[in-house]
Formats: structure tokens, sequence, C-alpha cells
């Protein structure tokens, strides 16, 4: 259990549990562009549905995604132009 001495002696609030600490390192994590399946291996998650929950965090990746796709989209459209033409 996490302790109430251990929480103070780190400079942790009396409320915080160890549950808040993992919330918070997975948060980090799919914020700085982590795959979702990458936090669920390192958090343990047997299921990456458990993992999904962090994925509302980062709305810009499916965005970010996306634009990938599309530029190569595009630069593949380029070369076959230019070698048809």
């Amino acid at each position: 259990m996490w302790d109430t001495r251990v929480r103070r002696k780190a400079g942790f609030e009396s409320n915080c549990r160890f549950h808040d600490l993992r919330h918070t390192f997975s948060s980090h994590l799919v914020l700085k562009g982590i795959n979702v399946p990458t936090v669920k291996d390192l958090m343990g998650h047997a299921s990456i549905t458990q993992t999904m929950i962090y994925s509302r965090l980062a709305p810009d990746q499916t965005e970010n995604a996306i634009k990938i796709l599309g530029n190569a989209f595009e630069k593949d459209t380029e070369k076959d132009t230019a070698r048809i033409g």
C-alpha cells in the first residue's frame, strides 16, 4: 500500500494515490506522442482497451496521421505522374 510516510517524505499531498502517479505517467507519454500500444506495454495493461482512455489526450495524433498519409499519397501521385508524363 502507498504508505502515508512515503508520500510525505516524497513531498506528495496526503490525498495522492499510487494510481495517480501511474495515470500521470501514462498521460505524459501520450501527450509526448508515444503510441498507445507502447504505453500499454509500459503500463502492463492486459488489454489495449484499458490504455485507450489516454488516447483522448492527444487528438492531434489522429490529425497528424491523416496529414502524413495525405503527404505520402501526394508524393506517390507526383512520382506516378512524372513517370507517365
